[in-house]
């Protein structure tokens, strides 16, 4: 798990939403993404590539794993 904080910069996740990218050993990566009214799948592989592109900002954007957890840690313990 990986926090992105506020004060962290802008991200390109904002305008897309919560998804995931579902990467397997023999078939080709799709992503999946809620909507209002159901779900979408993604399985042109520009499309999925966008959104793992996003994934990867959202990685390097982030608090490292490690740091992560010791935010966790520090708001648990001030809690």
């Amino acid at each position: 798990m990986q926090i992105i904080r506020p004060e962290d910069g802008p991200h390109a996740a904002g305008a897309i939403g919560k998804f995931v990218v579902l990467d397997f050993d023999r078939v080709r990566p799709i992503a999946y993404t809620e909507l209002l009214d159901g779900a979408m799948y993604i399985q042109d592989p520009d499309g999925v590539r966008t959104y793992t592109m996003v994934a990867d900002n959202l990685r390097q954007a982030a608090l490292s794993p490690a740091d992560s957890r010791a935010l966790i840690r520090e708001l648990a313990d001030a809690a």
